[in-house]
């Protein structure tokens, strides 16, 4: 059986939500395993720390993490005789001296090739980046949408490479598929309140003539509440706007 690509757009497509999405596209790949942070995490105490008992102090409590961090990971596979977790630490190991100690170069890297991310692959992942940063609305009209790309300075051709950088990244898990909004679309933003339960505070509803109907907080408002989340909805979970 063929073992099917990683590559970063289909990371980013196999994330379920526009969050984890955009989490994928900024870090430019899957985040590293607990064992393969480890290496990472002890190339900073390379670096001698100045002879001050507080630094002193940090660099021993630093040494005392890393130590229990080692024994929780790799203590229960030594016990059952799995060399996979060790073998997992030694590459790890391998690929931090390449890095040069950056987790994000690391995580960046070609695990297979370990060559890192060339010009026209890092534009491609600053595009995806953007796209699942962007609100509902700037996928109105390819204006819209174009617009939002150059403020940020997103290198793009043309309409059929920004469709096929939005099929890309879309995937086929349920949420919201990347293309320019329908009529029939609808979309709410949630914040969580102090109870931990989600509250909808705007909703947004591309009527028939494809011009949006907007209830609840505006976009600037709900563009500076911390911690929220949009999500694509069904019109019959839209309380506001029926």
């Amino acid at each position: 059986m063929k073992k099917p690509r990683k590559n970063l757009n289909k990371q980013i497509a196999a994330a379920s939500t526009v969050a984890q999405k955009w989490q994928v596209a900024i870090a430019g790949g899957v985040a590293p395993t607990p064992i393969q942070q480890l290496p990472f995490n002890a190339f900073a105490l390379k670096t001698p720390v100045p002879n001050d008992p507080e630094w002193q102090q940090w660099e021993a409590e630093v040494k005392e993490r890393l130590k229990q961090e080692f024994a929780q990971l790799l203590f229960p596979a030594l016990i059952k005789n799995d060399p996979l977790p060790f073998q997992e630490l030694i590459e790890a190991m391998g690929d931090c001296n390449r890095c040069r100690g950056s987790l994000i170069h690391y995580t960046r890297m070609n695990k297979k090739t370990k060559k890192l991310p060339s010009k026209k692959q890092e534009k491609g992942r600053f595009l995806a980046q953007v796209l699942t940063s962007l609100e509902p609305e700037d996928f109105q009209s390819w204006k819209t949408l174009m617009e939002a790309l150059d403020k940020v300075g997103a290198d793009y051709y043309d309409q059929s490479h920004l469709c096929k950088a939005m099929k890309r990244i879309a995937g086929t898990a349920t949420g919201w598929p990347y293309r320019l909004l329908k009529p029939g679309d609808a979309f709410r933003w949630k914040i969580r309140g102090p109870n931990g339960q989600w509250k909808i505070v705007r909703e947004l509803l591309v009527k028939s003539d494809g011009t949006l109907l907007s209830r609840g907080l505006s976009r600037e408002k709900c563009e500076s509440i911390p911690n929220k989340k949009w999500e694509w909805a069904n019109l019959n979970d839209l309380p506001l706007v029926k």
